[in-house]
């Protein structure tokens, strides 16, 4: 079983990696927002 602060260290990596995903789906979707709706159905 891995140590409180292994566990730290995995989670706060795992929370980082969310963010950052979450900041590149938010983008996508101010992208697609703001394109054409013709251009919507090219991604």
């Amino acid at each position: 079983m891995p140590s409180r602060e292994e566990q730290l260290e995995f989670l706060e990596e795992r929370q980082r990696d969310l963010e950052e995903e979450l900041a590149d789906i938010a983008d996508l979707l101010t992208r697609l927002k703001d394109e054409p709706q013709a251009a919507a159905g090219t991604v």
